[in-house]
Protein backbone atom coordinates (compact mmCIF):
# COMPACT_ATOMS: atom_id res chain seq x y z
CA UNK A 1 0.00 0.00 0.00
CA UNK A 2 1.34 3.46 -0.96
CA UNK A 3 2.06 6.32 1.37
CA UNK A 4 -0.85 8.59 2.24
CA UNK A 5 -1.05 12.16 3.48
CA UNK A 6 -3.72 13.86 5.55
CA UNK A 7 -5.23 17.15 4.42
CA UNK A 8 -3.06 19.00 6.94
CA UNK A 9 0.12 17.25 5.77
CA UNK A 10 -0.57 17.84 2.08
CA UNK A 11 -1.55 21.47 2.65
CA UNK A 12 1.74 22.06 4.49
CA UNK A 13 3.75 20.45 1.67
CA UNK A 14 1.99 22.54 -0.97
CA UNK A 15 2.05 25.77 1.05
CA UNK A 16 -1.75 25.95 1.12
CA UNK A 17 -4.33 26.33 3.85
CA UNK A 18 -6.16 23.06 4.60
CA UNK A 19 -9.45 24.83 3.79
CA UNK A 20 -8.20 25.30 0.21
CA UNK A 21 -8.00 21.53 -0.23
CA UNK A 22 -11.47 21.17 1.33
CA UNK A 23 -12.89 23.69 -1.14
CA UNK A 24 -11.16 21.96 -4.05
CA UNK A 25 -12.63 18.60 -2.94
CA UNK A 26 -16.10 20.14 -2.85
CA UNK A 27 -15.60 21.67 -6.33
CA UNK A 28 -14.09 18.49 -7.81
CA UNK A 29 -10.67 20.10 -8.27
CA UNK A 30 -7.31 19.14 -6.82
CA UNK A 31 -5.78 15.70 -6.40
CA UNK A 32 -7.81 12.52 -5.98
CA UNK A 33 -8.55 11.63 -2.38
CA UNK A 34 -9.96 8.81 -0.31
CA UNK A 35 -12.44 8.96 2.54
CA UNK A 36 -12.06 6.53 5.43
CA UNK A 37 -14.91 7.37 7.75
CA UNK A 38 -14.42 11.07 8.40
CA UNK A 39 -10.72 11.01 7.45
CA UNK A 40 -9.54 12.32 4.08
CA UNK A 41 -6.32 10.84 2.74
CA UNK A 42 -4.29 11.63 -0.37
CA UNK A 43 -2.13 8.97 -2.02
CA UNK A 44 1.29 10.44 -2.81
CA UNK A 45 1.23 8.95 -6.34
CA UNK A 46 -2.11 10.63 -7.04
CA UNK A 47 -0.72 13.94 -5.78
CA UNK A 48 2.34 13.63 -8.06
CA UNK A 49 0.14 12.85 -11.08
CA UNK A 50 -2.14 15.80 -10.29
CA UNK A 51 0.82 18.16 -9.85
CA UNK A 52 2.21 17.03 -13.21
CA UNK A 53 -1.16 17.69 -14.85
CA UNK A 54 -1.07 21.30 -13.62
CA UNK A 55 2.21 22.13 -15.44
CA UNK A 56 1.84 25.01 -17.91
CA UNK A 57 4.13 26.87 -20.32
CA UNK A 58 2.17 30.14 -20.18
CA UNK A 59 -0.46 31.81 -18.03
CA UNK A 60 -2.55 32.12 -21.22
CA UNK A 61 -2.52 28.36 -21.77
CA UNK A 62 -5.95 26.75 -21.53
CA UNK A 63 -5.67 23.78 -19.12
CA UNK A 64 -7.90 21.74 -21.45
CA UNK A 65 -5.73 22.47 -24.50
CA UNK A 66 -2.26 20.94 -24.94
CA UNK A 67 0.59 23.43 -25.24
CA UNK A 68 1.70 24.07 -28.83
CA UNK A 69 4.97 22.46 -29.82
CA UNK A 70 7.90 24.59 -30.92
CA UNK A 71 8.41 24.58 -34.69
Amino acid sequence: MGSHLSTTQLAAQLGLAPITLAIWRHEGRGPRFRKLGSRVLYDEQDVRKWLESTARQSTREDPATPAPTAA
